[in-house]
């Protein structure tokens, strides 16, 4: 896998894993390692269970907000086959911090589809994402009146409406331009712009992106922390783990670990101690992202095969 990643993203590659070995090392060291043997040594298997059989359902929701958003685009992939290259996507999400691998889709795709639209619906439904996450955020924040919350999510919020519209003004500017490349910037964008552009596609998918975090959010993180005996209020989970999650976002490390780990035991040092936080981090990670990714390697290797074949057959 790693040896389809350009030169320069090898590089940011092992930066990245090396900042992930260090900042999930000096984790364990503050929790301390006994103590994390003996969360897990007493976690509840009912409910670890039921959020691992809940992880299962998740990609079929992140398929169908994907096929709207193409749908907005123009583009007509069926939703078993945005299943499958989004699950082919999984495994590089692993290796890649931001979950940069979801834009490997887009080699996984065919001449059946504009490579530069499916570019822009990525992009677009990320940005779906994040404003949906951020709203329930939003929702939570304002709920147990925790001020300094509610300014970081409306923050997001309005970062991503300028960023949409700032997307919206560049694609009015190209289309006053010409040239091969301009041409295909300009149809990235006009993928992305689907949000202002198709607001009837953009509800659907945007509702599918809500159900697909609410159940995270309010299911599957509340079973996550019972297995590791803490109850917290809903309505808390609701505004922290959000934040948790947007922080495990930013490029430093792999799959959010470390980063995301320490937001976690930050923002609910309130309700357990930091090795039981930790633990939940981890358990987290594992459903979310490895499980995704162990599942998505047969996916991954039969497209890549697939196009290696498709390539040289059109070369002969």
């Amino acid at each position: 896998m790693i040896s389809l990643l350009p030169s320069k993203w090898k590089f940011r590659l092992f930066l990245s894993l090396f900042l992930t070995v260090v900042v999930f090392y000096a984790l364990v060291k503050f929790v301390g390692s006994k103590e994390l043997v003996a969360v897990f040594n007493v976690i509840n298997l009912k409910y670890a269970l039921m959020a691992l059989f809940l992880s299962l359902i998740f990609p079929f929701f992140g398929a169908l907000r994907w096929h709207w958003v193409l749908r907005a685009t123009g583009q007509r992939i069926p939703i078993l086959n945005c299943l499958f290259f989004s699950m082919g996507a999984w495994p590089l999400n692993t290796f890649l911090p931001s979950r940069i691998g979801d834009f490997f889709r887009v080699s996984f795709i065919g001449k059946e589809a504009s490579k530069t639209k499916i570019f822009g619906s990525i992009v677009a439904e990320k940005i779906l994402d994040v404003t949906c996450l951020a709203l329930i955020g939003l929702l939570g924040a304002i709920a147990i009146k925790n001020r300094t919350f509610a300014i970081a999510f409306m923050g997001l919020l309005v970062s991503v409406a300028l960023l949409n519209q700032g997307l919206w003004l560049f694609e009015k500017l190209l289309k006053k331009s010409r040239g091969p490349l301009l041409d295909k910037a300009n149809l990235a964008i006009q993928g992305t712009n689907i949000l202002s552009s198709c607001p009837k596609y953009t509800a659907v998918a945007a509702t599918f992106s809500f159900i697909n975090w609410f159940l995270l959010i309010t299911v599957e993180a509340s079973l996550l922390f019972k297995a590791f005996g803490i109850n917290i209020p809903l309505i808390e989970i609701v505004a922290r783990f959000p934040l948790s999650l947007f922080v495990g976002i930013l490029p430093i490390t792999l799959a959010g670990v470390g980063t995301r780990d320490a937001a976690m035991i930050f923002f609910f040092k309130p309700f357990a101690p930091a090795s039981t936080i930790l633990g939940v981090a981890i358990l987290y990670s594992l459903y979310t992202y490895f499980l995704y990714a162990t599942l998505g390697i047969p996916f991954f290797f039969y497209l890549v095969n697939r196009g290696t074949y498709e390539l040289r057959k059109n070369k002969d």
